[in-house]
């Protein structure tokens, strides 16, 4: 059976991080655990995870921040973590602290090992996509975003004429969230893309083999103008692996992240955060996890996943 490593990315909610790492580790006994916590946000310390045997709390974390380079950074310092460790790995599977398994661990690690696929994710390409995702992939990768103090009389003047982002093809205004500052970009008149390296969008979240991880660390060893591109994106963790790999005619990456999420009352920033009502679909869906949880909206929902991949499991 191939060796997984199991990458939790956590900003909140020790506790649910925690015992997702213990539905992991008791459904998957000889894989590792990383749990990579954004200390800024909450207080997260090794006494979550005492008694948990090949679960690590990845050192020196990376401080997140919606909208920039930061959840990239994340990603790399992690995976750095894990070869300067000489760690060894098959399959490099990425989980936020919000995820649950709704297939039992066993079979997850059944169908990675049995794929013919070197990676799951999504990705749309900017030719070969609708028209809303053309819109976004042109409006936060084909432009240099700067940063602009946080303050709400700048958010303000800034959410009153962001309508000229309609109305032009030169420049593009973000006002900000709570948790990103507010941004104004211009239009490049170069980019890194190509016929042959096309920009592409997608989902975060990724199940990696070994093969497209180092060839991940490789690339961007090799070609630090594309990180030094992206930090001047909008939301570039949904483009810039999706791009590196998915034009890598040498790597077979299944258009699916394998992943349940509801976007029916969503603004597109966050997806529905799942309940009891949503179980039956969860566990039909063929997805590996879902997302997202939260066990102060209903943690009893947890423990019917716990019991259904028990069931599945002792079968």
């Amino acid at each position: 059976m191939n060796k997984v490593v199991y990458l939790i990315a956590s900003h909140k909610n020790p506790e649910q991080t925690s015992r997702l790492a213990k539905v992991i580790r008791n459904g998957s006994p000889n894989s590792l655990i990383l749990v990579h916590h954004d200390h800024s946000s909450s207080a997260f310390n090794d006494s979550c995870l005492e008694g948990l045997a090949n679960v690590v709390l990845v050192p020196n974390s990376v401080h997140i921040e919606w909208g920039g380079i930061s959840m990239i950074k994340m990603v790399l310092h992690c995976i750095r973590y894990m070869l300067d460790k000489s760690i060894t790995f098959d399959w490099l599977v990425l989980i936020s602290g919000q995820d649950y398994p709704v297939k039992s661990l066993q079979r997850i690690e059944q169908d990675l090992a049995e794929t013919e696929y070197d990676g799951f994710m999504t990705y749309f390409s900017l030719f070969n996509s609708d028209s809303l995702t053309r819109k976004l992939i042109f409006d936060r990768y084909y432009f240099r975003y700067f940063k602009l103090p946080t303050h709400w009389r700048i958010t303000s003047i800034l959410s009153r004429i962001k309508k000229i982002n309609e109305r032009q093809p030169f420049v593009r205004i973000f006002p900000g969230l709570r948790n990103a500052s507010p941004r104004i970009g211009f239009r490049r008149y170069r980019t890194i893309f190509s016929e042959s390296f096309q920009c592409c969008k997608g989902q975060f979240w990724f199940m990696l083999n070994r093969k497209s991880v180092c060839f991940l660390e490789n690339f961007l060893s090799e070609h630090p103008d594309t990180l030094k591109y992206y930090s001047r994106s909008m939301i570039p963790d949904e483009s810039l692996i999706q791009t590196i790999l998915s034009n890598n005619e040498g790597l077979k990456i299944k258009n699916d992240h394998l992943r349940f999420m509801d976007w029916s009352v969503s603004n597109l920033s966050h997806p529905k955060v799942l309940g009891i009502d949503d179980f039956e679909e969860m566990v039909s869906s063929g997805a590996h996890f879902a997302r997202k949880f939260d066990i102060a909206v209903d943690s009893d929902v947890l423990d019917m996943l716990d019991e259904y991949n028990k069931r599945v499991t002792s079968q």
